[in-house]
């Protein structure tokens, strides 16, 4: 999906849930921790070589912590859904990341977030399961 695209779904989702994006007139924006949004996606990868080969996954749970709440506030923020990742475990959301950033090492993490909400947007759950 090219950034057209991802910025008009982004555009979409963010007026649909009645809101503005929340960025200065560059794009940049806080996230927490404060290092997240300057993270690469090479950062994730290596976090992710640090845990297989050292069995050290502290680098690594940074980078979850981070996804979790990044798709909490997408579940919370966007119009008709319950569950942004359709009720997909984080064993697929973070795998689909490693995927993504070992494609795009230069890209930063935060946007790797962004489109792995592109991704999963089409099979949220919307309704809260009875």
């Amino acid at each position: 999906m090219n950034k057209w695209t991802i910025a008009a779904l982004t555009a979409a989702l963010t007026f649909a849930a009645g809101g503005l994006q929340a960025a200065d007139a560059d794009g940049r924006y806080a996230a927490y921790p404060p290092s997240a949004n300057k993270e690469s996606c090479g950062s994730f990868n290596a976090a992710v070589a640090k845990g297989e080969n050292q069995s050290d996954w502290r680098d690594w749970n940074v980078f979850n912590v981070y996804t979790r709440g990044f798709l909490t506030a997408v579940s919370w923020q966007v119009v008709n859904t319950y569950d942004i990742t359709g009720g997909k475990g984080r064993d697929a959301y973070m795998g689909w990341l490693e995927k993504y950033c070992a494609e795009n090492p230069l890209d930063s993490y935060a946007n790797a977030n962004v489109e792995l909400v592109v991704e999963l947007y089409p099979t949220r759950t919307q309704t809260e399961p009875k």
